[in-house]
């Protein structure tokens, strides 16, 4: 069974830390205590815990941090990545999951990536949502398809839109391959 071991998080550092086994605990500490009635005049010991990060609209695990009354939102993946893999280097923007599962957040499993090689990601891991596969899709690649056909014909937009549930924008922007650029062409010469 793996060790765990924690680590300081940069730029939280005395206040919380990430274990390479993914998780996040807060650390003991002093902290103002009461309200408005009392004019936070007294400190009260928070006992170090670990803690339960939820999800994020993106699927992402995230935590509230506190540090001297500015709270902000942290991402679990980017503060192990940072705690065991240093700051982020120069180029790069992402911390991929070599897995593909957000909510692997083990050390070996994250790394610093760019942009373009963490969407490459997606593709061999099965988790890129374009298209079909995207929640607000309302539009089937046959579809587009026959939407591409139609206005390489010759047809109008307007006409188009006739036929399909979508927007003017929609039908133009998928016409004009500005949307579901991922789709190859198709080969009508067969």
């Amino acid at each position: 069974m793996l060790e765990e071991v924690w680590k300081s998080i940069p730029g939280l550092e005395g206040y919380y830390e990430a274990s390479n086994l993914g998780r996040i605990r807060s650390l003991s500490r002093y902290v103002a205590g009461g309200g408005e009635h009392t004019g936070g005049r007294y400190l009260r010991r928070s006992s170090s815990k670990i803690l339960s990060p939820a999800p994020d609209s993106k699927g992402y695990l995230i935590f509230k941090s506190s540090v001297e009354g500015r709270k902000s939102r942290q991402a679990v993946h980017r503060c192990v990545c940072a705690a065991f893999h240093g700051a982020m280097p120069q180029g790069m923007t992402d911390c991929r999951h070599k897995d593909g599962n957000k909510l692997n957040n083990r050390e070996e499993n994250l790394a610093w990536s760019t942009r373009s090689d963490n969407l490459l990601d997606r593709n061999s891991h099965g988790t890129d949502t374009r298209g079909v596969k995207s929640p607000s899709a309302k539009l089937s690649e046959s579809q587009v398809y026959e939407i591409r056909e139609m206005f390489d014909r010759g047809l109008s937009i307007d006409k188009i839109t006739d036929h399909f549930p979508v927007s003017y924008s929609q039908i133009y922007a998928v016409a004009k391959r500005i949307q579901w650029k991922h789709l190859a062409e198709k080969d009508v010469s067969q």
